[in-house]
């Protein structure tokens, strides 16, 4: 009876472990979040680059005509409708 008992406890450990792929089913396109890292994005869902600190501010870091450039980035909000 404990053998039996086992088996199924390792067999259903088994089964809830394995991940499988997180590509989705079908050849679907992928998510664009596939990045490791925090990402700017313009509004076209284009990616701009990595999220990086620079002393006490967030922005992200361009390279323009060969100069690295760092730009802070902040959010803009409304307080209502225009």
């Amino acid at each position: 009876m404990r053998q039996w008992v086992l088996s199924v406890l390792l067999l259903s450990v088994a089964v809830t472990s394995y991940g499988g792929s997180d590509r989705p089913p079908n050849g679907g396109t992928p998510e664009r979040n596939e990045d490791p890292v925090l990402a700017l994005y313009d509004s076209r869902g284009t990616r701009i680059g990595p999220i990086v600190s620079y002393g006490f501010l967030d922005g992200v870091t361009l390279t323009i005509n060969g100069a690295v450039v760092f730009v802070p980035v902040a959010r803009a909000q409304s307080a209502g409708p225009p």
